[in-house]
């Protein structure tokens, strides 16, 4: 028979669509027919462009809107809620699973489970959790057409299990999807050349960041990532500086072999990419109610430093011996982690 798996996801949330996409490379790569879906497909063009725009504009520079609705959509109540107003998109969905004929389908956004509940289910579903440590109610929404379950890691399951009571024979920790190509298992961390991603960072530390860094044999490489005005304010005033390089653009996958310590905010798909190359993260800063789960499990993982200040920084990239990092890095990731949910199928 013939395998046909449907992917879906959302854009609003990368993490969501790097997982969909890393699922539908692999598939490509071994022969295996799949189709990726946004649920943005589904909206009217207009609603699409002006919540695309709310989206981009506020979440990072006003997190409690982002508090807002993750408290409001956590329960039953606003659950059925949604669920009345997917009603619409429901047409649209039945034609899809008609044209295509799933027989697998991979979910990497809960917002998809409501729509799948009223299908007149031929196919299995999986759903690969993008949370960590604190799951959303969201994620069990009819739970009942899930077939299985798979996570990043074994706490953020067994948090899942206990909240929600749900069998432990649906429950698969997996990691994240990510195709094996990209796993790094060093036998050492070097403290050479540093990676950091603009988004989110303010003035003040990238700045002294850069002055301090300036007579240290350490190699400072800053990516634009969506924050233009502090890129040109730093090109401007460190351009000439030896050991700072500046990027405006750089696919992160792709050049993960390059990066030693990678200094940014905690985001899902970076994060992630981060622990398959066995890279440690300095968390200066991270948005609230969005990044604060993912914080969590860097710090239960012990795979990471939180630190603001510029100078100390500079010292724990100096001095820390990030060799230490490495075992944990190998508890956790999995290698084969996309081969665990498509072989499950």
């Amino acid at each position: 028979m013939k395998e046909n798996i449907l992917i879906l996801s959302w854009w609003y949330w990368a993490g969501h669509n790097a997982a969909a996409k890393n699922i539908q490379n692999y598939c490509t790569e071994n022969h295996i027919n799949s189709k990726f879906v946004d649920i943005i497909e589904f909206w009217n063009p207009t609603i699409w462009k002006l919540t695309k725009k709310i989206y981009e504009k506020n979440m990072e520079s006003s997190p409690n809107i982002w508090n807002f609705f993750f408290k409001i959509s956590d329960n039953n109540f606003s659950n059925k809620i949604v669920n009345i107003i997917n009603r619409n998109l429901q047409n649209n969905f039945n034609e899809l699973i008609k044209s295509f004929c799933p027989n697998k389908v991979i979910i990497t956004h809960p917002f998809w489970l409501w729509l799948i509940s009223n299908q007149n289910k031929s196919f299995k579903v999986w759903v690969v959790v993008t949370d960590a440590i604190k799951i959303h109610s969201m994620w069990i929404n009819n739970s009942e057409t899930v077939d299985k379950y798979y996570f990043i890691e074994d706490i953020s399951k067994n948090n899942f299990e206990s909240k929600f009571w749900i069998s432990n024979d649906k429950l698969v920790t997996s990691f994240f999807p990510i195709q094996s190509q990209y796993f790094n298992n060093k036998e050492k961390i070097n403290n050479q050349n540093i990676y950091i991603l603009l988004t989110s960072l303010t003035q003040n530390f990238c700045e002294q960041l850069c002055k301090n860094i300036s007579n240290q044999n350490i190699t400072l490489n800053i990516i634009k990532w969506r924050n233009s005005k502090l890129f040109d304010y730093l090109k401007e005033n460190f351009i000439n500086t030896d050991n700072i390089n500046f990027i405006d653009f750089i696919n992160i996958k792709e050049n993960l072999d390059k990066i030693d310590i990678m200094i940014a905010k905690p985001g899902w798909a970076l994060m992630t990419e981060c622990i398959s190359s066995d890279i440690p993260m300095i968390v200066s800063s991270f948005i609230p109610w969005q990044e604060e789960w993912n914080l969590s499990l860097l710090q239960q993982n012990w795979i990471w430093i939180f630190e603001n200040n510029p100078q100390k920084v500079i010292f724990e990239i100096k001095e820390n011996n990030f060799k230490n990092y490495i075992s944990n890095f190998r508890k956790l990731k999995k290698e084969n982690s996309c081969e665990i949910i498509l072989n499950s199928l």
